[in-house]
């Protein structure tokens, strides 16, 4: 009988072995008996299932709803000539993308489903008058109610960012912008830099600040510095965002272009400093340690002692920075460009950060350029996109709601089960490789075990399950 670590690595194995299986026949494989293959792919199965009843003792049998979903492929299609179409297009033909969505596959499916065990979590805890104050409960299903009461949105107008936005008029000088920039953090509207803390990824036993390049609104430096034609006309639309938001502020036309000019040379400029993606993978380079002194130093304008003290970091003695050259010439464009240009550029931010929490003409113009930048043709209902500003605002508390609901001591001791049967099998297939030496082995094995399993939630801490 099939143990179950045995039955989850054929799992796992099972779309490998069906594609090196197909693959190797096409290699072998003369056009005839490629079109063969394709014509009556039921042959084929039969063969193979033949091939399996007669396998040598000990080779494992097959297991019912354990594999790939035949369904699923496209027997129009030669294997040969195009794998993945053979293999997926009958999935794809069944499946077009939703109008609301820019890309679409079965992980979106399983995404929908569990969106909607969240949405009633979330209906009932917004429902729930009774809920004790300061519980999970209530600090949930309030933020959700207030995020979906559209009509108090829209009454309400710029009541409660007017505050924020008079902070950044009131700028006086270098220091004052040094301040807004800690604000900034704090309300994580991306503005010149980032700033987290998180595990030192050389010691991992320990939290560290980190600093990083940021503050463009674009998803990276190539919107701002490539000439294709693509590239020109997300620009152009971010223009035009950007222009139909400063005059729902209450700019002019003549002043809001002039602003929206402004926000596009200061996010070009630290664009051109900033790394692509493929410089972003390098770990080593991305990583540079240094006293809070020595960042003061490489970086004069930025305020580092006094941005840490105001995030509430102010006993960090280190710091690690990701990106010294960007933060080197974010440093220097601090103090060279006009002050009134980055109160314009935080103005930008600010709004832009916000603008699914504002009335409805805000949001409006949010999409409209998320259109063009994602190719979704309509928005997502109110519901998903509040739930998931729920998930990103209060995810611990929404978590531990979800956990109660959905995810059951029970259903974690079956995950953990499988993932100790993974952990069993990679042992055994680690003792049982002959081309490994035996002091190579247990420095494998030592590794194994010393995998962190995280199922579900934690056992232990502030954030156990109540």
């Amino acid at each position: 009988m099939m143990t179950n670590k045995n039955q989850l690595l054929l799992a796992l194995g099972a779309l490998g072995t069906a594609a090196g299986l197909t693959l190797a026949g096409c290699a072998a494989s003369g056009p005839a008996s490629t079109a063969a293959a394709t014509t009556t792919p039921d042959a084929t199965a039969t063969a193979t299932a033949s091939t399996t009843t007669t396998a040598a003792p000990g080779s494992l049998p097959s297991v019912p709803g354990v594999g790939l979903d035949v369904t699923n492929i496209d027997k129009s299609v030669s294997p040969c000539d195009n794998f993945f179409q053979y293999a997926s297009g009958t999935w794809l033909k069944n499946n077009p993308v939703p109008a609301a969505e820019s890309r679409w596959s079965s992980w979106n499916q399983l995404i929908n489903q569990n969106e909607t065990v969240m949405r009633q979590i979330l209906v009932e805890a917004a429902a729930n008058r009774s809920a004790a104050k300061g519980s999970n409960a209530q600090k949930v299903g309030d933020f959700y109610a207030s995020a979906m009461d559209s009509m108090a949105i829209e009454k309400a107008g710029l009541k409660y960012l007017k505050p924020e936005l008079d902070r950044i008029a009131g700028i006086k000088d270098l220091k004052g912008l040094q301040a807004s920039l800690a604000r900034q953090q704090m309300l994580q509207t991306r503005s010149v830099l980032g700033v987290g803390v998180r595990q030192d990824r050389k010691k991992s036993t320990e939290y560290a600040v980190y600093m990083s390049q940021g503050g463009l609104t674009l998803p990276d430096r190539d919107y701002y510095l490539k000439d294709d034609a693509r590239s020109k006309q997300i620009r152009s639309a971010y223009m035009t965002y950007l222009t139909n938001m400063f005059k729902q502020l209450g700019d002019n036309e003549a002043t809001a272009t002039k602003n929206a000019n402004t926000v596009v040379r200061l996010e070009t400029r630290l664009a051109k400093a900033s790394k692509d993606r493929v410089a972003l993978r390098d770990p080593y380079a991305n990583y540079n340690k240094m006293t809070v002194a020595e960042a003061n130093k490489q970086f004069p304008n930025l305020g580092v002692t006094s941005l840490l003290q105001q995030l509430g970091l102010g006993s960090a003695k280190e710091v690690i920075v990701g990106q010294p050259e960007f933060l080197k010439e974010a440093s220097t464009a601090l103090q060279s460009e006009p002050l009134g240009d980055w109160k314009t550029y935080l103005r930008w931010h600010m709004v832009n950060s916000a603008a699914s929490a504002l009335p409805k003409a805000y949001n409006d113009e949010s999409f409209r350029f998320t259109q063009a930048l994602t190719g979704a043709k309509v928005q997502q209902p109110r519901w998903k996109r509040m739930l998931r500003a729920t998930d990103a605002t209060l995810g611990e508390a929404f978590g531990q709601l979800y956990v109660d609901k959905a995810f059951s001591p029970e259903t974690k001791q079956k995950a953990l089960e499988m993932v100790n049967n993974i952990k069993t099998a990679m042992a055994e297939h680690i003792q049982g490789l002959d081309w490994m030496s035996t002091a190579t082995k247990t420095e494998a094995l030592k590794k194994l075990n010393s995998f962190t399993v995280k199922i579900g939630y934690p056992t232990s801490g502030r954030t156990t399950r109540p």
